[in-house]
Formats: C-alpha cells, sequence, structure tokens
C-alpha cells in the first residue's frame, strides 16, 4: 500500500504538530489549528520556502565616521578626549537558503457521522484555506483529495471520501466564490492511511489540498 510521509516542519509555529507518512511531503493540522494563508498559498502556488533557521538577520548599514584634529586654546578646563574614528561596516548577510514548499497540507476535516456533512467546526480551517487560494491567485488549480479510515469496505470508503471531498469544494465555491474550474476532488478512501501501522485512527480520516499538477 503506498502511503506518502508527513514530515515535522519547524518553518512556521503553526507546523508545530505536522506528523510524517510515505510520498511528498505534506503538513498536518491538528483539529485545533487555523492554517497560516500566506504559507497555504506558497503550498499550492508551489513557491520556495525559507528555512526558518536560516532567515538572515537584518541588514545593517552604518555610515564611516571620521573626526578632524582640532586646536585647542590653553584654558583650566580639562582636555576633551577624541574619539577614534569608526571603521566603515563590512557586515555581510549569510546566503539565504531556500527550499520547496512542501506538496500539500492535511485537515482533520469533521463531517456527520457516516455522512458528508460538514461540521460547523470544521470551516475556520477551510476558511483560512479559501484565502490562501485566493492569494495563489486564480491560475492555480488545487486537488482535493478526501481520505478515510479502514472501517467499512473498500468501495464504501473510496465513495464516501470522494463525497467528503466535493462537500468541501462547494462550500469553497459557495461560501468564497472560488471557481469550480480550480478546485479538482479526488477520493482516496483507506488506501493512503498517515499511520499505516494503525490504519483506524482518527488521523486518517482527512481532507489534503495539492497543486493540480499539468
Amino acid at each position: 500500500m503506498n502511503t506518502r510521509k508527513l514530515i515535522a516542519s519547524s518553518l512556521f509555529a503553526a507546523f508545530a504538530t505536522a506528523a510524517a507518512h510515505a510520498g511528498g511531503d505534506v503538513i498536518y493540522y491538528n483539529a485545533d489549528e487555523r492554517p497560516d494563508p500566506a504559507m497555504v498559498a506558497r503550498i499550492l502556488g508551489g513557491a520556495p520556502v525559507m528555512r526558518a533557521a536560516e532567515v538572515p538577520a537584518p541588514t545593517v548599514r552604518t555610515r564611516s565616521i571620521r573626526t578632524r584634529s582640532i586646536q585647542l586654546l590653553e584654558t583650566s578646563e580639562p582636555a576633551p578626549q577624541m574619539v577614534a574614528a569608526a571603521e566603515p561596516s563590512t557586515y555581510a548577510p549569510a546566503p539565504v537558503a531556500a527550499e520547496p514548499a512542501p506538496d500539500g497540507l492535511a485537515l482533520p476535516v469533521q463531517f456527520a457521522f457516516d455522512s458528508a456533512d460538514l461540521a460547523p467546526n470544521a470551516t475556520f480551517q477551510l476558511d483560512a484555506v479559501a484565502e490562501g487560494i485566493r492569494m495563489a491567485g486564480s491560475s492555480v488549480r488545487v486537488v482535493i483529495e478526501g481520505h478515510t479510515d479502514a472501517v467499512g469496505s473498500d468501495d464504501y470508503n473510496r465513495r464516501l471520501s470522494h463525497a467528503r471531498a466535493q462537500a468541501v469544494k462547494q462550500y469553497l465555491i459557495y461560501r468564497h466564490g472560488i471557481t469550480a474550474e480550480q478546485l479538482v476532488v479526488e477520493g482516496h478512501g483507506e488506501a493512503n492511511p498517515i499511520e499505516p501501522g494503525n490504519p483506524f485512527a482518527a488521523r486518517n480520516r482527512r481532507v489534503e489540498f495539492r497543486a493540480a499538477r499539468g
């Protein structure tokens, strides 16, 4: 059974709870985490992501400061101390490293039991995804993948996962005005679990978003 790999990522605070599964890189958000729309746009738009540990410090520019000799008259006051000339700044920022964006993001979108009806608490994550899709631009096409756990038959789970992905598509269209042409729906059922060692795990029930290729 082919599986994709979720990797732990510290690119942003929202990625602190990412997990790993076999195949491409996918960021998994827990149910109480709101995706960063800017990162969603980078992921779905395929833009490189700067590694947080290698973000350069702000460039500091200083002027070359020079002093000139001043002849002083004799006085009872103590002579002032002369300040040494400052050397011009030679600071150069370290090279900026970038790496490809993850292949997608996964959300534990909640549905009513045994149905494709979106639960009310699922929409705040989908709202952030919609904002990210708009930021990525109207030319971006997004694949919405439905996934289930192993409860039920293979055929039933494929149909249920497709229906749930379709429900997410309809929400993005009617609630946020994303065009239908930008969204492609796929149902994978139980075929690609996040936790292959426990195909019945709740984390395997999810919706993934990735950029459409080709």
